[in-house]
């Protein structure tokens, strides 16, 4: 997130340590919202590390689309949650 700044909006907590989706707006009223649907690895993935904790924070999907159920992509750590 040190990369984009503070979220437009956050859905979900706003304690850094639970899941959220964090989505980010332009001045741009014809502008897609670009939305990270944040989630933590399990111990046994940890994003490449081989060690693992539930608390290592992961990128589960994004979405860069006008419509808010479709355009998500799943990342495979994300697919493996969700699917």
């Amino acid at each position: 997130m040190a990369e984009f700044g503070p979220p437009s909006v956050t859905f979900g907590s706003t304690e850094p340590d639970r899941p959220k989706t964090v989505s980010y707006a332009t001045s741009d009223p014809a502008a897609a919202v670009v939305a990270f649907h944040l989630g933590f690895a399990p111990p046994e993935t940890d994003t490449g590390s081989g060690k693992g904790s539930p608390t290592s924070p992961a990128l589960l999907a994004v979405r860069v689309h006008d419509g808010f159920f479709g355009g998500w992509e799943v990342t495979p750590l994300g697919e493996s949650q969700f699917g």
